[in-house]
């Protein structure tokens, strides 16, 4: 059993869980999805944006700034669905799970200091 939580979990391309926990079993499907409301044991942290894909994602961090300069206005989140996020939820197999770290919370972007790394496989 693993538990995995976030500032961010991307649940849907619509839908995006603040402070949450993912708790799967050995085949990595979701058992559970958790609020993170205290510190929990055996819980790996991340401070960033959980997501899960069907593939691996082919673009660096320089091409998500890029992407984000060409869509001003856009958020990180409006790339993630565009990425097509597989949906996270209970029953779910999860093919592959990936943190984006330390994006700017404040706006919702990616910065030079960002980083894609996978969590799961």
């Amino acid at each position: 059993m693993k538990r995995i939580a976030a500032h961010y979990i991307v649940v849907s391309n619509k839908r995006i869980l603040k402070k949450h926990m993912i708790v799967l079993n050995v085949s990595l499907c979701v058992e559970n999805i958790l609020p993170l409301n205290h510190e929990t044991p055996s819980t790996q942290f991340y401070n960033g944006i959980i997501f899960s894909l069907q593939n691996t994602p082919k673009d660096s961090i320089e091409d998500i700034i890029q992407w984000q300069t060409n869509n001003s206005g856009k958020t990180i989140y409006d790339y993630l669905s565009n990425m097509g996020a597989q949906p996270i939820k209970i029953g779910t197999h999860l093919s592959e799970l990936y943190v984006l770290l330390d994006i700017d919370f404040v706006s919702s972007i990616v910065t030079a200091h960002s980083s894609i790394r996978k969590v799961v496989s």
